[in-house]
């Protein structure tokens, strides 16, 4: 398999603006966009729900594209943005998998 050409990168680029550009100019938000294209159910995957959870992280924060650019408290509060969304509509939710010990406040509380 030959990796993707430096032009192929750029015209991608390119071609998600403008296509972003165009259906937001036509009224077409995301919500309406994956159901209008997604007319089968899809089984989730370890990367689909990864891809899911960094789409929430650029509508947080544009300027940060992937988990590496987190902080400690950044992590958290991603899981917790995800988590409570999910679990909200769909009843479906997951306590944090970590061996590290449980975020503490400065009163000592876990957060």
């Amino acid at each position: 398999m030959n990796q993707r050409t430096g032009q192929q990168r750029k015209s991608i680029e390119v071609y998600c603006r403008i296509m972003s550009e165009l259906l937001n100019n036509a009224g077409i938000g995301q919500k309406l966009f994956y159901e209008k294209m997604l007319k089968e159910d899809i089984e989730w995957t370890q990367p689909a729900f990864k891809g899911f959870m960094k789409k929430v992280l650029n509508l947080q924060d544009p300027e940060k594209t992937s988990t590496t650019e987190l902080s400690t408290t950044d992590m958290q509060a991603l899981y917790e943005t995800v988590d409570k969304a999910v679990s909200q509509v769909f009843g479906v939710r997951a306590d944090w998998p970590s061996s590290e010990p449980p975020m503490l406040d400065e009163h000592g509380v876990e957060i």
